[in-house]
């Protein structure tokens, strides 16, 4: 029975570097698909229209919009994304609804629900 413990606690050691480094790609996959995603909503938005969605990431991290960029940081990292609509300075978060619409060439955004 002791051999076997050794055995799964050498292999508990030797795999916890490879589960550490696919943990932290899937969270940087995510964060990416995040930024791309809402980045795409807005540049989808015509003259008149408005969308409400949640911004995936259960409230860890904020998405900061300014001028064209998105910029989302979670985790202690930063990713970013252009819209080709203008946006407004504001700093939203994670996990919670916003109403994002279009008046001319500028994204208004307000809380959603």
């Amino acid at each position: 029975m002791g051999v076997y413990l050794a055995a799964a606690s050498c292999l508990l050691v030797s795999l916890a570097p490879v589960v550490g480094d696919v943990a932290q790609q899937s969270r940087k996959t995510a964060a990416t698909a995040t930024v791309e995603g809402a980045s795409r909503v807005l540049d989808g938005l015509e003259p008149g229209t408005s969308v409400r969605f949640v911004l995936p990431g259960g409230g860890e991290g904020t998405l900061v919009l300014n001028d064209h960029t998105l910029t989302l940081s979670s985790a202690g990292e930063t990713y970013a994304a252009s819209c080709r609509w203008s946006l407004p300075h504001i700093t939203l978060r994670l996990g919670v609804e916003y109403s994002f619409s279009l008046g001319g060439s500028t994204v208004k955004v307000s809380p959603g629900g």
